[in-house]
């Protein structure tokens, strides 16, 4: 197991001249959608405003795992993990556990390197460890997913009695108002630009607009989210769910898709339409319509579970931070009742 170190600068294509062995460490992974490289590269080009570390470890001649890397602090490193990518920027093997990875990886990292923090790890891909004399791990959050199987009908009528009776009151009133909904399914690469800006539409008209956090055409989210979703429509692998009524953009879903996953990576409303819950409607008719293609197998929100998450399902895990440390004392001070209390406020490594 031997781990190389790469600098990459902000605004440099470093990352570029590695990517076959990134995209070698996602082969032997989960292979999960936004861990291709087709997302990690225009994520970097865009929100790479620090010095980072491309960490490529090559198991018998083959990258087996990698990662990406950021101080921390002194003596302190940890995943890259801006909030558009769902997990922390790591590669393992499915399945494997991740310690001897881990352990591997702070020694690389010198000695001056005193703890290792890997954040939001999925235990579908690397199964969560025992607590050691160095490591020790902390819950970030739980997330949803929807499970496909057995026939559309039999899972709504699962749902809640109350959420099916909201369904039918919105249509109910959409028929008495005269007004018609469908949902469209977008996945041409040219039409990408317009969706994130149809996306960015909606968003600019909900809060977070006044917190400057919404989707445009011109900023770097938008950027991003269009080159990402133009990369997966060439690879057959991006969906955009829109819920159109009186041909007005009310809902609008943005997707990944790999083998039979399907991620919802963003997905807003527009307040106007509130009263009918949009979303709702749309996701009905998204969900009705992935039952029948018969080829997706899990729908995975990769988000904090939501109220609206648990009206589609019962189905959550929980998601959790690794921190290795070169010392025991260290792990030791990690575990006292103080130290818990802080970790428990924060949602990243020590």
């Amino acid at each position: 197991m031997n781990w190389t170190l790469i600098p990459l600068h902000p605004a440099s294509h470093a990352f570029a001249q590695h990517q076959a062995d990134w995209q070698s460490a996602w082969e032997g992974s989960l292979r999960l959608s936004f861990m291709r490289r087709e997302f990690i590269e225009p994520l970097l080009q865009e929100f790479a405003d620090e010095p980072l570390t491309l960490a490529l470890c090559e198991v018998d001649g083959k990258c087996q795992a990698a990662a990406l890397l950021k101080s921390a602090g002194f003596g302190r490193y940890a995943t890259w993990q801006p909030s558009q990518l769902p997990l922390g920027a790591w590669l393992s093997p499915a399945g494997q556990d991740v310690a001897p990875f881990a352990n591997r990886l702070l020694q690389k990292l010198g000695v001056f390197a005193l703890n290792l923090g890997i954040t939001q790890l999925d235990p579908l891909n690397q199964p969560r460890p025992a607590a050691g004399a160095c490591m020790s791990t902390l819950d970030y959050i739980e997330t949803a997913w929807v499970t496909v199987q057995g026939g559309f009908d039999d899972y709504f009528a699962a749902r809640s009695k109350n959420m099916r009776q909201n369904i039918r009151k919105a249509q109910n009133r959409m028929a008495t108002e005269g007004q018609v909904g469908r949902m469209e399914v977008i996945c041409d690469a040219a039409q990408m630009a317009a969706q994130v800006a149809d996306y960015g539409a909606l968003e600019t008209r909900s809060w977070k607009s006044a917190l400057g956090t919404a989707i445009a055409p011109d900023n770097a989210q938008g950027r991003f989210y269009t080159r990402m979703l133009e990369n997966f429509a060439n690879l057959g692998q991006t969906r955009v769910y829109r819920y159109v009524i009186d041909d007005q953009l009310a809902a609008i879903d943005l997707c990944v898709e790999q083998n039979d996953n399907l991620v919802i990576l963003k997905t807003t409303y527009d307040d106007a339409f509130k009263a009918l819950s949009p979303a709702f409607l749309l996701h009905l008719d998204m969900f009705q319509a992935i039952w029948s293609e018969n080829k997706t197998r899990r729908i995975e929100f990769y988000g904090k579970k939501m109220e609206w998450h648990t009206r589609w399902t019962e189905d959550a895990r929980v998601l959790y931070h690794l921190n290795v440390d070169r010392f025991s004392w260290l792990a030791a001070l990690r575990r006292q009742p103080a130290a818990n209390a802080s970790a428990a406020n924060d949602t990243t490594p020590a």
